[in-house]
């Protein structure tokens, strides 16, 4: 019933698809919904909406540059722990498994398209050249990975990031495999 609605990246959209849901779907079940779409979207005074989730993604990279230096360890910990709270991915017991692992798989997709799309995540020397397009997918898996292994793994917070590693491994093997296959059949 949702999956127009997690296959959709732009917010608006979203929103729209969520709103005409709302008379078919299971009141409790689209609440949760809407409640997740409320967190994870703030309006920006333009009238536009930024996702905070995806704030979060850039955070989590910005935890993963620092695991290495002395004595960070406890500081990345309560950093990790706190961008998993505000992504709500420690609170199971309120959103199902399955709403947050959509949610998660639809901020993947966001990620990696804005990533493909984005012309300074694919150039080299202060936007002077750019980087192949094989290149530009390793260096998204080279994020992925980041995000869903090394910094789970490095603070031994797996659990914690079980859903949200899920999610990436899934949408790794989905977006960017798609995106080769594309790729081999136009030459």
């Amino acid at each position: 019933m949702y999956e127009a609605y997690y296959k959709e990246m732009n917010p608006e959209k979203r929103m729209k698809i969520l709103n005409e849901l709302k008379e078919s779907a299971d009141e409790k079940e689209w609440e949760l919904r809407k409640r997740l779409f409320d967190i994870r979207y703030t309006k920006t005074k333009k009238g536009d909406y930024a996702d905070e989730f995806l704030r979060g993604w850039l955070e989590l990279r910005v935890v993963s540059q620092n695991l290495d230096h002395l004595f960070s360890e406890r500081k990345n910990v309560k950093l990790s722990k706190n961008i998993l709270h505000r992504m709500c991915l420690d609170q199971t017991d309120v959103y199902s498994e399955e709403v947050l692992y959509q949610e998660m798989c639809n901020l993947t997709g966001r990620y990696i398209s804005s990533c493909l799309k984005d012309t300074n995540y694919s150039s080299f020397l202060w936007g002077l050249g750019k980087i192949s397009d094989k290149k530009v997918r390793m260096k998204i898996e080279s994020d992925l990975k980041t995000v869903g292994e090394t910094i789970p793994e490095y603070l031994n917070m797996q659990d914690e990031f079980r859903i949200l590693s899920l999610a990436i491994t899934n949408m790794k093997k989905e977006l960017l495999e798609q995106e080769e296959t594309e790729e081999l059949e136009e030459e």
